[in-house]
C-alpha cells in the first residue's frame, strides 16, 4: 500500500483532472447522433467531414485490405452504406483514442497500442466466429478497454509506469492497481466512459474487460474479455506456443481446431500489422511464423510460400464458385440456399448464446397480375429493383434473398422485436414510396407502383419456447406475411408467441 507522500489520487481527482485529454467534438457528435435509431446517413457523413483530416483517415482505413472491399469506396456517406454505421463509428473512435494518445510516453504508448490493437483485432476475429452480435460494436469496446491507464498514466506519470513495472502481467494489473490505489483502471475507464457519454455497452465493456467470462454480462462484454484475454496470450514470447496458448483460452467458449487456432492467430497478427499502419502507431509487432521460418530454412519457405499461393488461387476460385452457387442469378442477392444455410447457422448462434434473431418475409403483392399484363420482362426488371431497394433498406449485418418466385428474406441478427419491427417498415417504404422505373422495358408503361406485404417474426427468451427450430421461425413469419396479405397488403405484421399476429 502507498505511504503518505507517495499516495495516489482518488478515483474522484484522476476523472476531474484538467489536464485529462477529452473526447474529440466529433467523435462525441457521432455517438449523440447515433443514439437516434432514425438517424440519417447524410447527417453522420455531414459531422464526420467537418474534420478532414479524420475524414481522410477513416476513408484511407475503409479502402484498405482490413476490410477488403471489391470496389473503392470514395466518400464517408458511401462507408456508411457499404459497411454499417458501427464500422464507422468504431474507426472515429479509434482515431480519437490514438490523438489522445499522443502525449503520453513513447515506451507507454507503444506498450499500450500493442495491447490495444490486439484486443481489438482479437474480439473482432472471434465475433466473427461466434456471431450473435455486430463485430464492430465489438470492435469499438475493445479498442476502448484500456482508456483508464490513459488517464492514470496522464494524472499520476511515472508514478503510475512504475506501478504497471511492478505488477509484471496484465493479468495481474487490476489487482496491483486496486492494493496501491484501493480502485482499478477498469474503475477508472468506465467512470471517463460515463462522463463521454459513451454507449452503456462499451462501458460494461471497459469495466469488466478482466472479468467477463461469467454468464451475466451482455455476450458483446463476454466477446472483449475473452480477446482479452486471447491479446495476453499473444504476448507470449515463444512463437511456437502462441498458438498452444490461445487455443487454451479459446476452447472452454469457442471449440476449435489446431488449424483453426493457427489461422486466427495469422489472421489477428495481419490485422495488428495493418491498424498500426492506419492507426500510425507504432505496437511493435512479433514476427509472423512464416518469418521465423525463413530466418531458420530459407529455402522451405520459399517452397510453402509458393505453394501458398498456388493454394490462395485455388480458394479465389473456390470461392468464386461458392459464391456463384449462393448467389441468385437474376437479382444477385442470396439465393434459397445461401437463406437455408445462413438462417440455421444464425438460429443456432442464438440459441447457443441466448441471444436474438429476426426473420422478414416479403412478398411482393399481385406480381401474377403484373407478370400477365404487362410480361416477364416487366417482371424480371420489378424484382431485380425490388431486390436492390431490400438490400439497400437493411442495416450492414443484415441478409437479404431471394426466397422463390416474388418472395424475399431478410435475416436480422441480434434484432429486437423493436428492431424488427422498424426494419420491416423500413422495408416495405423502400418499396412503396417510390414508382419502379420500367423505361427500359418495351411496350410497357415508364413506371409502375409496386407494393409488398410482410411478416416478421424475431427469435427471442419470450418465442424460445415456441421457436424452437429454424423452420418453426420461418413458419411463424410465414403466418405473419398470410395475415398481412389478408389484412389488405402493402403492410407489415409481426408474429406474437402463441400464435398472433400484431400490426408493426
Amino acid at each position: 500500500m502507498s505511504t503518505p507522500d507517495d499516495a495516489f489520487p482518488t478515483l474522484q481527482e484522476i476523472v476531474a483532472c484538467p489536464a485529462l485529454p477529452s473526447l474529440p467534438t466529433v467523435a462525441m457528435q457521432v455517438l449523440e447522433l447515433t443514439r437516434n435509431e432514425d438517424v440519417r446517413i447524410d447527417e453522420i457523413a455531414d459531422v464526420v467531414q467537418n474534420d478532414p483530416a479524420l475524414a481522410a483517415k477513416i476513408l484511407k482505413t475503409v479502402n484498405s485490405s482490413f476490410y477488403a472491399l471489391s470496389t473503392p469506396c470514395p466518400t464517408i456517406a458511401r462507408a456508411l452504406t457499404f459497411l454499417g454505421l458501427n464500422t464507422v463509428k468504431s474507426l472515429v473512435l479509434g482515431f480519437s483514442l490514438a490523438k489522445i494518445s499522443e502525449g503520453t510516453d513513447d515506451v507507454m504508448r507503444r506498450e499500450y497500442w500493442r495491447r490495444c490493437l490486439y484486443a481489438a483485432a482479437s474480439s473482432r476475429r472471434l465475433c466473427q466466429i461466434a456471431g450473435g452480435c455486430d463485430a464492430e460494436e465489438v470492435f469499438s469496446a475493445a479498442i476502448m478497454q484500456d482508456l483508464g491507464m490513459l488517464a492514470l498514466h496522464t494524472k499520476c506519470g511515472e508514478q503510475y509506469a512504475t506501478l504497471i513495472r511492478t505488477a509484471d502481467h496484465h493479468r495481474r494489473l487490476p489487482a496491483a492497481e486496486r492494493a496501491a490505489m484501493g480502485f482499478d483502471h477498469t474503475e477508472v475507464g468506465a467512470s471517463l466512459g460515463s462522463r463521454w457519454r459513451l454507449p452503456g455497452q462499451l462501458i460494461e465493456a471497459i469495466r469488466h474487460h478482466h472479468d467477463g467470462s461469467a454468464g451475466v454480462y451482455d455476450q458483446i462484454v463476454q466477446l472483449v474479455w475473452l480477446g482479452s484475454e486471447v491479446a495476453t496470450a499473444l504476448d507470449e514470447p515463444n512463437a511456437g506456443r502462441r498458438c498452444e496458448e490461445v487455443r487454451a483460452v479459446v476452447n472452454p467458449t469457442l471449440t476449435l481446431t489446431a488449424d483453426a487456432v493457427k489461422t486466427l492467430v495469422e489472421g489477428i497478427d495481419d490485422d495488428v500489422k495493418e491498424l498500426s499502419k492506419l492507426f500510425e502507431v507504432d505496437t511493435s509487432v512479433a514476427p509472423d511464423v512464416n518469418t521465423l521460418m525463413a530466418e531458420r530454412e530459407e529455402a522451405a519457405v520459399r517452397h510453402q510460400l509458393a505453394q501458398q499461393r498456388e493454394t490462395e488461387s485455388l480458394r479465389r476460385t473456390a470461392d468464386e464458385l461458392a459464391r456463384q452457387a449462393t448467389t441468385d442469378a437474376l437479382t444477385s442477392v442470396g439465393n434459397r440456399k445461401r437463406f437455408d444455410d445462413e438462417l440455421t447457422t444464425r438460429f443456432d448462434q442464438a440459441s447457443a448464446f441466448k441471444g436474438t434473431l429476426g426473420l422478414v418475409l416479403i412478398d411482393a403483392d399481385r406480381f401474377k397480375l403484373l407478370n400477365d399484363t404487362h410480361g416477364h420482362q416487366a417482371g424480371d426488371a420489378v424484382l431485380v429493383e425490388l431486390a436492390a431497394r431490400l438490400a439497400d433498406a437493411v442495416r450492414g449485418v443484415d441478409l437479404v434473398c431471394r426466397y422463390g418466385g416474388e418472395e424475399f428474406a431478410a435475416i436480422l441478427p441480434g434484432a429486437s422485436i423493436k428492431d424488427v419491427a422498424t426494419i420491416a417498415e423500413r422495408l416495405r417504404r423502400s418499396i412503396a414510396d417510390r414508382a419502379f422505373d420500367l423505361s427500359g422495358v418495351p411496350g410497357v408503361p415508364a413506371e409502375l407502383i409496386v407494393t409488398v406485404s410482410l411478416g416478421a417474426v424475431v427469435y427471442d427468451t419470450d418465442s424460445a419456447r415456441v421457436l424452437t427450430t429454424a423452420g418453426l421461425l420461418v413458419q411463424a413469419a410465414d403466418k405473419a406475411l398470410y395475415a398481412a396479405k389478408d389484412g389488405g397488403r402493402n403492410c407489415v405484421r409481426v408474429f406474437r408467441p402463441g400464435g398472433r399476429t400484431a400490426a408493426a
